[in-house]
C-alpha cells in the first residue's frame, strides 16, 4: 500500500512572472522521490530519488532532468486532487 504524508507539503514562489502571482510550487514526497507542481506554467513533474529540497527540486526541473509524471503513490492518491492539495492556500 502507497501512502502519502500531505501534512508535509513544502510551497515557494520563485518570483519568476509568469502570471500577476509569480511562479507558485509545490512540492511532496512520494516513492522515494519528490511530486512537483508550477501551478502558474500548469506543469508537474515526479523527480525519482529527489530530496525534498527546494534547490535540488529547481534545479532537476530547469534541466528536464529525468522528469516522469507520477508514480503509484501518486496515482492511488489521485494526481489531480493532490496537485489541488498541494496548492491550497497559494
Amino acid at each position: 500500500m502507497h501512502t502519502l504524508n500531505t501534512d508535509n507539503i513544502v510551497r515557494w514562489n520563485t518570483g519568476a512572472h509568469y502570471t500577476e502571482h509569480g511562479q507558485r510550487i509545490a512540492a511532496i514526497e512520494a516513492d522515494g522521490g519528490v511530486l512537483m507542481s508550477d501551478k502558474d506554467r500548469g506543469l508537474h513533474y515526479f523527480f525519482p530519488d529527489c530530496p525534498l529540497d527546494q534547490r535540488e527540486i529547481m534545479r532537476r526541473y530547469l534541466y528536464n532532468e529525468n522528469c516522469k509524471y507520477s508514480c503509484p503513490s501518486v496515482d492511488a492518491f489521485g494526481l489531480w486532487e493532490l496537485i489541488e492539495l498541494m496548492h491550497k492556500g497559494q
